[in-house]
């Protein structure tokens, strides 16, 4: 048998980090879509799933105007996460594409 090697690269920490969210963030399925995007709809709850009986992923409602990313979409649905990193999902019609 012959020994194994492995070799180790080191990172700079933030390169590290980086590297590690891109990777625990990458989407496999082809319709993830990633933009940044505005909530325009006053008063909408982020659930924690894409149901409107679920719980509320935030003590408070997503104000008008608010910016998020889109993680994913099932229609009626849509995944987002706030600038805190938050997810939760919105209804459709809750968010407008910012181009």
């Amino acid at each position: 048998m012959e020994p194994c090697v492995t070799a180790s690269i080191e990172l700079p920490a933030a390169a590290a980090i980086a590297v590690a969210t891109l990777t625990a963030e990458t989407p496999l399925a082809p319709d993830v879509i990633r933009s940044p995007d505005a909530v325009v709809t006053d008063s909408v709850v982020l659930r924690a799933a894409d149901s409107a009986g679920a719980p509320a992923a935030l003590p408070q409602a997503l104000p008008r105007g608010a910016e998020v990313s889109v993680i994913e979409q099932r229609s009626p649905w849509t995944k987002v996460r706030v600038a805190s990193g938050t997810a939760g999902w919105v209804p459709d019609g809750a968010i407008q594409r910012v181009r």
